[in-house]
């Protein structure tokens, strides 16, 4: 039995996930889980159904019934995880998970061989062309502590005019030398 329908509308791009024939609440979460790490960036429709969930079986084949309320204990999940949905009024037992869309990577800029105007220019540019994302400055090597006097170095340069413009400007931890600037501020 396919678990997992795809579809795709012409504005957005959702997917189904039915939880309606799970069998139990365990594999309906199971389900939900699945769908929430495959489907990160787009919108999930949960079909949940009306009825109790069969279980297994007892004996001669009797299926064993689990009654409970799928959509509230699906919704306690999903608080739980601390998702965003939406239960859809116009058709019952369909939770909506609306997803925020995948923010687009740093443009990464070397401004190491740049002089500091040359970089301030570079940077006003690279803002003016990629206004909804934010930019990674490579400096070069970080400036050392051990030099007697960093204040000429390009990173601490451009981190102080950034700052006098009312930039918010991070150190990328993982990458030294590197100014992190986020896409929300502008120059």
């Amino acid at each position: 039995m396919e678990q997992v329908e795809k579809l795709r509308n012409v504005d957005s791009q959702k997917f189904m996930v039915d939880c309606h024939n799970a069998g139990s609440l365990k594999k309906a979460k199971k389900i939900v889980d699945d769908a929430l790490l495959k489907y990160q960036c787009v919108d999930i429709q949960l079909p949940l159904g009306m009825r109790p969930l069969a279980v297994g079986e007892q004996g001669e084949g009797v299926p064993v019934i689990e009654n409970v309320d799928m959509q509230k204990e699906i919704c306690g999940y999903l608080d739980e995880l601390g998702v965003d949905y939406h239960i859809d009024e116009g058709v019952a037992g369909i939770i909506e998970i609306r997803r925020v869309k995948r923010i687009q990577p740093a443009i990464i800029k070397d401004v190491a061989h740049l002089t500091l105007e040359q970089a301030k220019l570079a940077v006003k540019e690279t803002l003016e062309q990629h206004q909804r994302r934010g930019i990674k400055l490579l400096t070069g090597i970080a400036p050392s502590h051990s030099y007697e006097d960093v204040s000429n170095h390009i990173s601490v340069k451009l981190r102080e005019w950034l700052e006098s413009e009312g930039r918010t400007v991070e150190e990328d931890d993982c990458h030294p030398g590197a100014l992190y600037l986020k896409s929300e501020d502008k120059i």
